[in-house]
């Protein structure tokens, strides 16, 4: 629910339903609705309906809710059409629990046993030596080198003409992500 602050000069007008419950209130300046949020309706047993938000007299926002309290509508104003319109619902987007970071190689060397250890991967150091050298002598840019654990895996992605190589620890839930990020702050 959006308020609105009066100002000087502003009327506040208020309707009630035949049982005395308050119907509507509208506050006006200069003989139109007020800038802001500045008319709302509501339903005869007191939960908010409606509520308007107006730009010099013009309606540029109207949110309806239904009788639980939940927008059941949201229009805004499109200034092209000069009418309002459905506003566009943003879906929310699942987080991909991805801890990252950069580090050289003796970070990693030196970070790993404890990380290997922590996501319930053995880390073979032999093998991380073996593609940072492959990687060495090759052009191609997308090598990488992978941990694989139990609950969450850590990659290292080796980056041409850089001494220090961009790491990702993807996390298989969201709890697991948190635990990573507080341990990968405290040794990375």
């Amino acid at each position: 629910m959006h308020h609105y602050t009066e100002q000087p000069g502003d009327i506040s007008s208020e309707q009630l339903y035949p049982n005395g419950m308050l119907h509507s209130v509208t506050v006006v300046s200069n003989g139109k609705p007020a800038n802001g949020w500045s008319r709302k309706t509501y339903y005869p047993e007191g939960k908010l309906h409606e509520e308007e938000n107006y730009s010099n007299g013009i309606l540029i926002e109207k949110i309806t809710y239904d009788e639980n309290g939940m927008i059941a509508r949201h229009k805004i104003w499109n200034n092209r059409l000069r009418l309002l319109i459905d506003k566009v619902a943003v879906p929310k987007l699942p987080r991909p629990n991805v801890v990252a970071g950069h580090g050289s190689l003796t970070t990693y060397l030196n970070a790993l046993p404890a990380k290997a250890i922590f996501i319930g991967a053995e880390f073979d150091k032999a093998s991380l030596l073996i593609s940072y050298d492959t990687f060495l002598k090759t052009d191609d840019e997308d090598q990488n080198w992978r941990l694989e654990g139990k609950e969450m895996n850590f990659t290292i992605y080796w980056e041409q003409g850089e001494l220090s190589y961009q790491w990702h620890c993807h996390c298989y839930t969201e709890e697991r992500y948190w635990k990573a990020r507080l341990f990968l702050e405290k040794i990375l």
